[in-house]
């Protein structure tokens, strides 16, 4: 981690955390949220305000890592990961490893509904920008399917804890503002 952090300069990089995995697995729309090109949608938005802008991804899909650095060649950087299968130990070594990168970057893109995106904000000192790839309509249709999906009961639960949990997303809003 020192390495890489020293290496790469990581405080002046844009961290991007892109879940797939088990996501893309799901009937509830986060298919469309957690997906490569909506990611690449938002490096491009940050390289044409700054061209030389360089990038930390990390990602739980070596597809998506793969694809990534395609499209965007000598801006994205990685921790070279051997094993994305989720069940081995080494994958989530190597998560860990990850993380702890990630939450040293000056910015963190993430993962819609990732707790991986939220606690690399927190390691990082919750005072990093932090932004999320979802729309707000995407983020109301999610929790009405979920709402759905769950029954009556199990969504009116989501719901208080979701009404409970806004004012600390509001707080991570406010504190990018500042």
């Amino acid at each position: 981690i020192t390495k890489l952090e020293e290496e790469y300069d990581l405080k002046n990089l844009v961290g991007v955390h892109l879940r797939q995995g088990d996501f893309l697995n799901y009937s509830d729309g986060m298919e469309k949220i957690a997906n490569v090109n909506r990611v690449a949608d938002e490096i491009n938005k940050i390289l044409k305000e700054n061209p030389s802008q360089k990038f930390f991804l990390c990602t739980d899909s070596n597809e998506a890592e793969i694809k990534i650095k395609e499209i965007f060649t000598n801006k994205i950087v990685i921790f070279k990961k051997n094993c994305f299968d989720r069940l081995d130990k080494e994958f989530n070594q190597d998560g860990l490893i990850d993380l702890i990168l990630l939450s040293k970057t000056k910015k963190i893109i993430g993962t819609y509904m990732s707790t991986f995106t939220e606690l690399a904000w927190w390691l990082g000192g919750a005072n990093t920008k932090m932004s999320v790839v979802a729309t707000d309509s995407e983020k109301k249709e999610y929790l009405r399917h979920k709402m759905k999906s769950t029954g009556n009961f199990i969504g009116n639960i989501k719901k208080i804890i979701y009404d409970l949990i806004f004012p600390k997303y509001k707080r991570i809003l406010d504190a990018n503002a500042l």
